[in-house]
């Protein structure tokens, strides 16, 4: 009956020092360095929090498909610089349904049945040269089934350079055609920026160049 008693308490006890440890595991990750954000990448429907501003000055960054939570805290990634669209290809659709493989660029290359809150992009620079059919923003190339709520970008500009493809038939029509695309502010922005836009929206569709 003692060893009963005694199993039955030590079984209490484990259970009850592994409280805190669950509870732990559903708090989101928090980023608190440019090296954390690569979370994202290895955790794409994860958790996550900043807990700092981050400087991307001089970073090489790719875009990242994102499937979890990203909470900004009211925190700013200033300086970010994409000039290469991330490695996922999604299929997009013309007028007449005909599907395209598309590259993607921003900060994240797409957002599927993601969150994105508190968040403000500031000083962002998309610069994309390729012959591929790409979409590119500064928060994502393409989104679906995402909520981006109190979000703001500021001072961002996004070049999509689409060049001919190789192989095309020479009597085929082939020109090099480049977007410029400037985000302004329109409300007071977080330290060092001048103004912002806010941004809050559901996305139920699929949506090109979003944010």
């Amino acid at each position: 009956m003692k060893k009963l008693r005694l199993t039955a308490l030590l079984l209490c006890l484990a259970f009850c020092l592994t409280l805190p440890a669950l509870a732990a595991e559903d708090e989101p990750t928090r980023i608190a360095s440019v090296d954390d954000l690569s979370l994202l990448r290895q955790y794409s429907y994860g958790s996550f929090v900043l807990a700092a501003d981050l400087d991307m000055s001089g970073v090489d960054w790719e875009p990242l498909p994102f499937s979890g939570t990203l909470d900004g805290a009211g925190h700013t990634i200033y300086n970010l610089s994409v000039n290469r669209p991330g490695a996922e290809r999604l299929n997009t659709f013309d007028g007449n349904d005909r599907a395209y493989p598309t590259a993607l660029a921003g900060l994240f290359s797409s957002l599927t049945d993601a969150q994105v809150r508190n968040l403000n992009l500031l000083g962002v620079d998309v610069d994309i040269d390729t012959a591929e059919h790409c979409f590119a923003a500064p928060l994502a190339g393409y989104m679906k089934n995402t909520l981006v709520e109190n979000c703001a970008v500021s001072d961002a500009r996004v070049y999509l350079t689409l060049r001919c493809q190789e192989g095309l038939p020479a009597a085929a029509i082939c020109c090099t055609a480049r977007w410029v695309i400037s985000w302004i502010s329109t409300r007071e922005a977080p330290p060092r920026s001048a103004a912002l836009r806010t941004m809050a929206r559901s996305m139920e569709n699929p949506t090109p160049g979003s944010v």
